[in-house]
């Protein structure tokens, strides 16, 4: 009789897994990993973007006499240098992703905490920066052999630590910058700055660090602005000059810079009318900064705040992270969930003001509202340290520099030029059976209308997610114009020869998806847990 007993007990378990048995669950996963494929890329990424063509921009401050790489016979004869007036280091470099190859590139003035945005035919917009490169704009195109192209004193006011943000007609919004509380555009509108009020009233004196820039924008999918700048919040018309909703503040602590924390607008699906939810994680306590400078590091905030802008009864739910985080990248996975990494966990942004390196990443799930620990790095990303998702599913993780010029021993957290590249887990080899192929999508998709994703499968697909990706302009923890929206499907999945075809609609119009380059993903939601193909790149147009 106890037999019988047991072979029943045994029988829901055996049934379970007949039933289940083409799906891998996430205990049955390895490890995420990690892996250093460049052990010198020359300049510590301060600023990285990562173009359609798989290749990622990184550049630096020029104004820092020697990097790890000199130029390929060229130097810079700049007479207003405050340290080397013929230098002929390199502050920017290309970095291929698919051939872990490094290029070099010239960088003339300074875009020392600078910002930028890709435009619609995929070149990088770069505003601003430091001393004679305050008013200056560039351009780096994405092609093998282009480099940066300058205009000077284009700018109305000089931008350092402003934010970038591309807009759906693809001209971009400048928003900013140190004791710069005004906005405007490139190409021009007007004939002057436009004054910008929130950022007036986030504005905190000495000992304070400004605490109002590098501030968090995001386009709506209304076609407004959401604006973040110390704890306050707003909805904004930028076509009108005027604030369409104040939104409650945030709590009483700072989580732009200098006590940066990350700010990300959740993946848009028109499953719910698109809704805008902005979630913004970790920062510092307010004082933080006046503390760091007399060398006492409080401990940094493990808190997020999700708030949804257009509800009519926007409020703000608060969330915790497993432990405290400052500097720290936000980066939207393929699957849909945030990825926080490199950073510190007690003091503030700046050189030297802060402590505790926070060296495993945190993986959040939207959905759940859940954090879980991911694997450790052993290398320490302080300062100017950056991550980017590459089309590949990988995370690129390079910089940080405590230091003002590059100092590689007999310091804390010497200068780190070193290029990781992490693997979440959905790209564990464990996933490989259930990982869709994207064999082929249209190079150029209007908005609005209908394209088909061919995807290859080693089974019969049951149920399958088409995504767009809009890569970021990363500096300082504030990820610009980055966005994912799921696009909507159109009948069921088909076969075609030995692969499967489905029917997707572009995004309605340029508010949910600016024209521009974006990553296409397939995300096969028959699994547990669902498993992203790798992405090709799709460019959208008005």
């Amino acid at each position: 009789m106890t037999n019988v007993r047991f072979v029943l007990m045994l029988v829901p378990l055996l049934l379970a897994m007949l039933l289940a048995d083409s799906v891998i669950t996430v205990t049955e996963a390895a490890q995420d990993s990690w892996k250093t494929v460049v052990q010198n890329a020359g300049v510590e990424a301060m600023h990285m973007a990562t173009f359609n063509t798989d290749r990622v921009v990184i550049f630096d401050r020029t104004n820092v006499g020697a990097t790890g790489m000199k130029m390929n016979g060229r130097c810079r004869d700049q007479p207003l240098e405050l340290v080397l007036k013929h230098d002929c280091w390199a502050h920017s470099v290309e970095y291929d992703s698919n051939s872990n190859n490094i290029r070099t590139l010239f960088i003339f003035t300074d875009p020392f905490c600078s910002s930028g945005a890709f435009l619609p035919d995929g070149t990088l917009q770069q505003i601003g920066g430091d001393k004679e490169g305050a008013w200056n704009i560039r351009q780096l195109g994405a092609g093998p052999n282009d480099d940066w192209r300058e205009t000077s004193n284009f700018l109305f006011k000089r931008r350092w630590y402003s934010t970038t943000q591309i807009l759906p007609d693809g001209r971009v919004i400048i928003i900013g910058g140190t004791k710069q509380p005004s906005y405007e555009f490139v190409p021009h509108q007007g004939k002057a700055a436009i004054p910008l009020a929130i950022l007036s009233k986030a504005y905190a004196p000495k000992p304070e660090g400004e605490n109002n820039i590098y501030p968090f924008v995001h386009l709506l999918p209304d076609g407004n602005l959401f604006i973040f700048a110390n704890v306050y919040s707003i909805v904004f018309n930028y076509k009108t000059n005027t604030v369409v909703k104040n939104l409650p503040n945030f709590g009483k602590d700072p989580r732009v810079y200098p006590y940066s924390g990350t700010s990300s607008l959740l993946p848009l699906s028109p499953a719910d009318g698109y809704k805008a939810i902005v979630f913004i994680c970790g920062g510092g306590p307010l004082g933080a900064y006046g503390k760091a400078r007399g060398r006492t590091y409080l401990t940094a905030l493990d808190t997020c705040g999700r708030i949804e802008p257009l509800a009519a009864n926007a409020a703000w739910a608060v969330e915790k992270m497993p432990g405290p985080r400052v500097m720290v990248d936000g980066v939207i996975l393929p699957t849909g969930e945030l990825l926080y990494v490199n950073g510190m966990q007690a003091g503030v942004l700046g050189w030297n003001q802060n402590r505790n390196p926070a060296l495993s990443p945190y993986l959040y799930n939207p959905t759940s509202k859940k954090f879980t620990v991911q694997t450790a790095t052993d290398i320490v990303r302080a300062y100017h340290s950056s991550a980017n998702l590459q089309s590949d599913g990988t995370v690129l993780i390079a910089g940080g520099n405590d230091q003002s010029p590059y100092v590689f021993s007999g310091v804390r957290w010497p200068t780190e030029l070193r290029l990781q590249k992490y693997s979440p887990y959905y790209l564990n080899a464990a996933f490989n059976n259930v990982r869709f192929t994207i064999v082929s999508l249209p190079g150029t998709a209007k908005l609005n209308t209908n394209f088909g994703v061919t995807f290859q499968s080693t089974s019969t697909p049951t149920t399958v997610q088409i995504s767009l990706y809009s890569p970021p302009f990363v500096t300082h923890g504030n990820s610009m114009n980055q966005r994912m929206v799921i696009l909507k499907q159109v009948g069921g999945i088909t076969q075609a020869g030995g692969s499967h075809v489905v029917t997707v609609t572009a995004p309605l119009n340029g508010n949910i998806a600016p024209p521009g380059y974006y990553m296409c993903t397939a995300l096969n939601t028959g699994t547990n847990p669902a498993i992203p193909s790798k992405a090709k790149w799709i460019k959208i147009t008005n």
